[in-house]
């Protein structure tokens, strides 16, 4: 008799959520990733920016063009603050996504284990009823062929 868990549906929906879950941590990783390259970029930006400034201010600059790179500066700035509050955004959702997939992970394995017992039984079971066949065919066996004679 083939072995056939009467849950194996609740199994299966565990495994796919877990996948999906997975994909959306995988997607959130990324996410981050790509902030995190561009809070970078921005910061090379307003370093080089900096020094561009301060080396024109070593050999003269006009009024007008300092405004201009301090406005300039404060615009890049901003730009930082606004892709920082977004990496902090998507680090505290990906702390939320990990910790579901880490919730689903357990229920997944519970289930598996609950099957691996189920199976371990039916298997146990099977091997009960072949071994009593078994001593029933030695009995009739030994009483057909005159038993202790």
């Amino acid at each position: 008799m083939t072995f056939s868990y009467k849950y194996q549906r609740i199994v299966d929906i565990r495994e796919v959520q877990q996948k999906a879950v997975e994909l959306e941590v995988h997607e959130a990783r990324i996410q981050l990733s790509a902030v995190e390259l561009s809070k970078q970029e921005i910061i090379e930006d307003l370093h080089t920016l900096y020094n561009e400034k301060e080396q024109k201010q070593l050999i003269g600059i006009r009024v007008q063009e300092l405004q201009n790179y301090e406005a300039y500066q404060l615009y890049v700035s901003n730009k930082l603050k606004v892709t920082q509050n977004s990496s902090d955004q998507l680090k505290n959702q990906l702390v939320l996504k990990e910790e579901r997939l880490l919730t689903v992970s357990q229920e997944t394995k519970k289930w598996d284990r609950l099957k691996e017992n189920a199976y371990a039984t039916h298997s146990e079971h099977q091997k009960q009823l072949e071994q009593k066949a078994l001593d029933e065919l030695t009995t009739t066996r030994f009483q057909l062929s005159g038993g202790m004679k």
